[in-house]
C-alpha cells in the first residue's frame, strides 16, 4: 500500500536516470542498516586478532594506494566506489555521494575501484559505509577499471560473508538479463 502511493508520487515524466537514483539511495540506506548491524562483532574480531588492516608508513599516507588510509587522511565515514566504462557510474557515484553529504551529513569519498588496493578491506571500519555503484557492458562482464576488483572478489580463499548483505543490481530493461547475479 505504501509502495503504491510512493508510485502515485512519482512524476511520470521522470527520466531513467531519476528512478535508478532512487534505487541506488534506497541500497545504500540498506548497506548502511547492514553496517551497523554487525559493526560490534567485526571490530571485536579485529580487536582479538591484532588486526591492524593497511600497514603504511606515515610519510606514504599521502600517495597511498590503501582506501582504508585515505579514508583516515581525509576522516571519510563514507566511501562511493564506481566502475565505469563510459562515466555513467562514475557520474552516479558523484550524485549519491552529494546526496548523503546533503541529506546525510556523511564525509564522502568518491573513488574509482582501479585507483586502490584491496588488500587492507578486511580492516574496514565498522562505522563506515561503503556503497558500489558498478556498470556492465557485453553480457555482464565488468568495466575495465573495475576488472581488477572482480578479479579480487572471484578469488575462493576470499573469507565468507556472514550476515545479511544488502545487494541489488538494477539495468535498464532489455539488457537486465545480461546482468550477472551479485
Amino acid at each position: 500500500m505504501a509502495s503504491s502511493r510512493m508510485l502515485q508520487a512519482v512524476n511520470l515524466s521522470s527520466t531513467t536516470a531519476e528512478y535508478g537514483s532512487l534505487f541506488l539511495a534506497a541500497i545504500g540506506l540498506g548497506t548502511i542498516a547492514y553496517l551497523y548491524r554487525d559493526s560490534l562483532s567485526c571490530s571485536l574480531r579485529r580487536l582479538v586478532n591484532n588486526d591492524a588492516g593497511c600497514r603504511v608508513p606515515k610519510q606514504d599516507l599521502a600517495n597511498s594506494r590503501c582506501i582504508v588510509r585515505r579514508m583516515q587522511l581525509q576522516s571519510a565515514n563514507c566511501v562511493v566506489f564506481f566502475g565505469s566504462q563510459s562515466g555513467n557510474a562514475q557520474d552516479m557515484a558523484t550524485k549519491i555521494a552529494r546526496e548523503a553529504q546533503s541529506r546525510y551529513g556523511l564525509t564522502v569519498l568518491v573513488a574509482d575501484l582501479d585507483d586502490y588496493d584491496y588488500d587492507g578491506l578486511h580492516a574496514w571500519p565498522a562505522d563506515a559505509l561503503a556503497v558500489f555503484v558498478l556498470a556492465s557492458y557485453g553480457d555482464g562482464e565488468p568495466t575495465d577499471n573495475a576488472q581488477r576488483f572482480f578479479d579480487f572478489m572471484a578469488v575462493e580463499q576470499q573469507p565468507p560473508l556472514t550476515g545479511t548483505h544488502p545487494c541489488g543490481a538494477c539495468g535498464t530493461p532489455p539488457w537486465a538479463s545480461g546482468t550477472q547475479t551479485t
